[in-house]
C-alpha cells in the first residue's frame, strides 16, 4: 500500500522528470542521496522512493521528508532491488526516468546536463561518467571517473552517439542513466528477481527494443564504493554471464551486438577463473590454486596487474580513511 510522506498532492501537476530510488536498510547514506535530487538546478521533478522492508531507521527518515516532491512506498516483504525499482517506475508520472541508488549521489546539475542532451528526443537514453568515490565517516571521497572524457571516442567536450555493440564491448556496463519512460511502459520492460546485474539486463532490453545511447563526458554521479567479498564476486560473475547469454537472443536483428555480446562472456568468465584463483590464494588452498594456474595459466600475469591497480587504491583510500571493498 502507497504510503506519501507529504501533504495530498496536487493532481494536475505532472514533473517532467520521475526519480526512482530503491532502498534497503539505508539510513546510513539516504539522506545525502535524497538531499542531492531535491538540490538539483533542475527542479521539474518527483522522486518515488521504495522501501524494501528495511529494518533499520530507514522508514522513520522517510517519514520525516516534508518536500511534496516525494512520494515513498513501503513493501510489505524484501523484494530485491530490481522488483522495488519497478513498483517505483510504475507510479512515475514524468515524460523521463531517472535512476539513483540509496548510498550514491548527484552532482546538483547533473538532471538538467542530461536533459539538454535529451533535447526533443524520446528514443534516447543518456548516461554520464561515474565518479568512484570512499565511503568515509565524513561522507563521499572522490577517487577515480570510471571511464574518462575521451571515452567512446568522443573530443571530451561533446556528447558521443554510442552504438550497442560498442557499450556492450565496454570494461564496465554500470551506468545510472536516464530514458524515456514511454518505452519502459509501451513495451512492458521490468527488471528480474536476480540479486546483481538486473540492470544491465533491463538497460540491456531497453537497447533492444530500439533506443539509442548517449554518452555524456561529465561525471555527476557519484557512486560509492562499499565492502564485498570475493566470495560474492564469484557469485556475480556467474549472474552477469546469465544475464549477456540471456540478452543474444534479442538481438537477433543485430549481428555485431550479439558478436560483442558472446566477446563479453568470454571476458567475464575469464574474469571469474581470476576471482576464483584469488580465492584459492586467500584461503591459502595451494591444490586448487595449481589446479587453475594449469587450467588458466594467464591467471599469473593478470594477478600482477592486479596487485598494481590495488596498491594504487589503497594508497588512495587508506590516505581519506575509506572502508575496504572487496575485489571487484
Amino acid at each position: 500500500m502507497e504510503h506519501l510522506n507529504r501533504q495530498p498532492e496536487q493532481p494536475n501537476r505532472t514533473p517532467h522528470v520521475s526519480v526512482v530510488m530503491p532502498v534497503y536498510n539505508g539510513a546510513h547514506t539516504l539522506i545525502e542521496a535524497v538531499n542531492s535530487v531535491l538540490k538539483q538546478t533542475y527542479n521539474d521533478l518527483e522522486l518515488i522512493i521504495c522501501n524494501d522492508a528495511s529494518t533499520d531507521e530507514t522508514a522513520n527518515l522517510l517519514n520525516n521528508i516534508t518536500d511534496d516532491r516525494v512520494r515513498v512506498i513501503h513493501n510489505s516483504h524484501n523484494l530485491g532491488q530490481g522488483p522495488s525499482r519497478d513498483r517505483a517506475i510504475d507510479l512515475a508520472r514524468g515524460v523521463w526516468i531517472a535512476i539513483i541508488d540509496a548510498d550514491d549521489a548527484w552532482a546538483p546539475e547533473r538532471l538538467g546536463v542530461l536533459l539538454g542532451e535529451a533535447g526533443s528526443s524520446s528514443d534516447r537514453m543518456l548516461f554520464d561518467d561515474i565518479y568512484e568515490c570512499h565511503d568515509t565517516p565524513s561522507g563521499m571521497v572522490p577517487w577515480r571517473v570510471m571511464r574518462g572524457r575521451r571515452a567512446f571516442g568522443g573530443n571530451g567536450i561533446d556528447a558521443v552517439q554510442v552504438p550497442t555493440a560498442h557499450f556492450v564491448r565496454e570494461r564496465r556496463l554500470l551506468i545510472k542513466p536516464l530514458f524515456p519512460a514511454g518505452y519502459v511502459k509501451e513495451y512492458r520492460i521490468s527488471h528480474g528477481f536476480r540479486q546483481f546485474a538486473e540492470d544491465t539486463e533491463f538497460f540491456l532490453k531497453l537497447l533492444a527494443h530500439g533506443l539509442t545511447i548517449r554518452y555524456v563526458p561529465r561525471a555527476m554521479y557519484y557512486y560509492r564504493i562499499t565492502p564485498g567479498s570475493m566470495t560474492a564476486q564469484t557469485n556475480r560473475f556467474i549472474l552477469m554471464r546469465e544475464v549477456l547469454e540471456g540478452a543474444i537472443g534479442d538481438f537477433e536483428h543485430a549481428p555485431d551486438v550479439q558478436a560483442a555480446l558472446c566477446k563479453k562472456i568470454s571476458q567475464v568468465v575469464r574474469s571469474g577463473h581470476y576471482v576464483a584463483f584469488a580465492l584459492a590464494k586467500q584461503r591459502k588452498d595451494v591444490p586448487e590454486a595449481l589446479r587453475i594456474v594449469c587450467e588458466c595459466p594467464w591467471v599469473v600475469p593478470d594477478h600482477f596487474g592486479h596487485l598494481l591497480r590495488t596498491l594504487f587504491y589503497s594508497m588512495h583510500r587508506a590516505r581519506y580513511g575509506g572502508r575496504k571493498r572487496g575485489m571487484r
